[in-house]
């Protein structure tokens, strides 16, 4: 029977054979003369009675016997020996140094590298060929995953690879930057066709200079049920019907005190005027003879307190009280500067009725031609002798202060700014297409206007320091008529088509200037990643994020957009633009957004060739909930140098 050795002893022994084994093959000798136990130490094929008790097959055999692990005579898996086996019973099972049974060659380096403040969740080690793995990239608080780089791409932050061979990967974060919401304006929807309690709609709308009342009167002809309607707030919730007595026609003509406490309305073809007062309605009997024909235009004060009659050649005041009727302005005696007065064909009256803007066509030797003259307390001063033809002016309005003068300049295609002195005189904006009116703010500093190519309307500072798109640019909204504006410059209201077959129409108020409005949708809490637009080719996208708000929960949003302007004109993602937001803002965790649900909304935009042109891009967020009340925000995104 073999001897019991310890392992140090049969480890020696083993030396031995083999130096033994290895001195003869040099010497060129031959080993079958050695003893038969070394023989076997030799070839390395121990028989299993020479192997110990304790080697119970979790460690690995020599390599060429990979025992199965069920042997407590499987070799000892010395670490020190690549060759050794891994106890799985594979002979074919590579070494591993640490008794894993894999070799270097069937193991890949994944590299992990991250840019900015985020994790990855793997991290950099070897790990077995063919591996798949599943990386995903977290920012820290105010980051955000932008995209991958080296030799992985692509934005979104989960992605799967499979580990062919040494890897690199690169996740980008980027930190937010805190942005301001400009020009945060809501669009008040407080009056529409089908809300009427009648089957006519209405025909017009005005709201009085201190923004504190709006009247309407319906599109009743002849016979017909003509009837008006005051909504006293600008939210429209206090509303109170009145009837108009029949008459001719339907009233074409509004007139609203500044201060509210009067309204006025005629048909135009009638001798009477209706005096709304505090809720009663009269008449002014104006067919005094003389008296004024055919009404064109209807104007009154502040106060109330006079009544301006425009037919359809010269001027005439009546007192509200229905006395003192008089021809204030005879067209044919005005005071031209080379040849005779023709007729009166727009008019315009300040809050104090001391100052009539008139638009008036003179007869030339040359012709006929249009021009602008001031009434200023009795005195007549012609303004303008342009001499363009007789239909290059259109559409004056003189501010409630009385200073400030603006016409349409038809031959020009422009708006044109002056005082009543007939100085400063200046272009202000090109015309508007679908001429829906203008307005002037108290001292004449502010003017709004229609443009159809702003979609649907402009705020122009007449200094000329700065016009403004005022309307969303996705969400359909224009001034399609009736436009009147506050004295302060802060709230416009206008009639809006929003169906034309047959015509539905929809009285909204306009609030400028960040006020608070009841149940809006809101637009807040802005910031941007990374601070500055990135210019275009540099493999970076950037994202805007803001909270969207309503009263009613988010479902109440039925309507998200986001476009672009440059220099303060949209341009959408035509040639011009110098980015590209083509998503709506999204709440969903996907295209930047960070967070599915949490009520912060984000859109992802594209720098695009002609990014180098221009300082900024302005993305003007609109919103819209299902009482059509619609939101508009501006965030601005300055471009990288």
């Amino acid at each position: 029977m073999y001897t019991h050795r310890s392992a140090p002893a049969l480890g020696f022994h083993l030396a031995l054979a083999v130096l033994a084994v290895a001195l003869l093959v040099s010497a060129g000798g031959c080993p079958n003369n050695l003893p038969a136990d070394l023989l076997e130490l030799a070839a390395g094929s121990i028989p299993d009675s020479h192997r110990e008790a304790s080697d119970d097959g979790a460690q690995t055999g020599d390599g060429s016997d990979n025992g199965s692990g069920d042997d407590p005579t499987d070799g000892d898996g010395n670490a020190d020996d690549p060759t050794d086996g891994d106890g799985s019973g594979d002979p074919s099972a590579p070494g591993d140094p640490n008794g894993g049974g894999s070799s270097d060659a069937d193991m890949c380096t994944l590299t992990v590298n991250t840019y900015g403040r985020g994790t990855v969740s793997q991290t950099t080690g070897e790990y077995e060929r063919g591996s798949e793995l599943t990386l995903l990239a977290e920012p820290f608080a105010d980051w955000r995953f932008a995209r991958w780089e080296d030799d992985l791409s692509g934005e979104e932050n989960e992605q799967t690879i499979t580990l062919n061979e040494d890897m690199s990967v690169g996740a980008v974060f980027l930190s937010f930057a805190t942005a301001s919401v400009q020009h945060h304006t809501v669009f008040d929807r407080v009056l529409d066709t089908d809300e009427m309690d009648n089957p006519y709609n209405f025909k017009l709308a005005r709201m009085n200079t201190s923004g504190t009342k709006i009247f309407v009167t319906n599109d009743a002809g002849t016979d017909q049920d003509r009837k008006g309607m005051v909504l006293n707030d600008l939210a429209g919730l206090s509303r109170q019907e009145f009837d108009l007595p029949d008459g001719n026609g339907q009233i074409r003509f509004l007139a609203v005190a500044g201060n509210g406490s009067r309204a006025y309305m005629t048909s135009g073809y009638e001798d009477q005027i209706y005096k709304w007062d505090c809720g009663e309605v009269t008449t002014i009997d104006v067919s005094g003879s003389p008296g004024p024909g055919t009404i064109i235009a209807m104007e009154t004060t502040d106060l109330g307190d006079h009544v301006f009659l425009l037919d359809e050649r010269d001027v005439w005041r009546v007192n509200a009280d229905g006395s003192g009727l008089v021809k204030l302005i005879d067209a044919r005696a005005m005071p031209v500067a080379d040849g005779t007065g023709n007729r009166i064909y727009d008019m315009h009256v300040d809050d104090s009725g001391t100052n009539i803007a008139l638009l008036h066509f003179v007869v030339h030797p040359t012709g006929h031609n249009a021009e602008l003259f001031i009434w200023d307390s009795g005195k007549i001063t012609q303004l303008t002798d342009d001499r363009a033809g007789i239909h290059s002016k259109a559409s004056v309005r003189i501010c409630p202060h009385g200073q400030t003068i603006i016409y349409q300049d038809m031959a020009a295609a422009e708006y044109v700014a002056m005082t009543k002195q007939g100085l400063a005189k200046r272009s202000l904006a090109p015309l508007g297409y679908n001429f829906g009116g203008m307005a002037l703010s108290d001292t004449g500093s502010w003017m709004v206007y229609n443009d159809a190519r702003a979609r649907g309307g402009k705020l122009v500072q007449t200094s000329g320091m700065e016009t403004r798109e005022i309307m969303p640019y996705s969400i359909p909204l224009s001034i399609t008529n009736q436009l009147y504006m506050t004295d302060d410059a802060r709230r416009i209201m206008f009639v809006y088509i929003y169906a034309r077959n047959p015509v539905k129409q929809a009285v909204y108020v306009g609030h400028l200037y960040n006020d608070p409005i009841g149940g809006a949708p809101t637009i807040s809490h802005a910031r941007t990643s990374p601070p500055t637009m990135p210019r275009s080719g540099s493999g970076e996208n950037a994202v805007i994020e803001f909270v969207i708000a309503d009263a009613q929960g988010p479902d109440d949003i039925v309507v998200m957009c986001a476009d672009e302007m440059a220099n303060g004109v949209y341009v959408g993602e035509d040639a011009n633009s110098p980015a590209a937001f083509s998503e709506a803002p999204h709440d969903d965790g996907e295209g930047g957004d960070l967070v599915a649900g949490n009520g912060r909304y984000s859109c992802l935009g594209r720098p695009r060739a002609n990014a180098g042109k221009y300082n900024e891009v302005t993305i003007r967020i609109g919103v819209k909930d299902a009482s059509e009340t619609i939101t508009v925000g501006d965030i601005v995104l300055k471009i990288a140098p």
